[in-house]
């Protein structure tokens, strides 16, 4: 899927930033898309894209006790 591989490669920051949001509101049943979001909350580049993924891992994935681990080791 071409959100998911622009949300991890894209050299855009911005547009790495829009994949993470439209992947987290529109796909959050498909398997990858806890991966990426974690991935990307860790270890972008950009501060603003690590901030997305943050934010959606907290309104999407804010019932899951292991998200709130990850996201309190942050």
């Amino acid at each position: 899927m071409i959100l998911k591989q622009r949300a991890q490669s894209d050299e855009n920051w911005a547009v790495r930033q829009s994949a993470v949001r439209e992947l987290a509101r529109g796909w959050k049943d498909d398997p990858d898309t806890l991966v990426i979001l974690k991935q990307r909350a860790q270890s972008d580049e950009n501060w603003a894209v690590r901030q997305s993924a943050v934010r959606e891992l907290a309104r999407g994935w804010k019932e899951d006790p292991e998200i709130q681990a990850f996201l309190n080791e942050l």
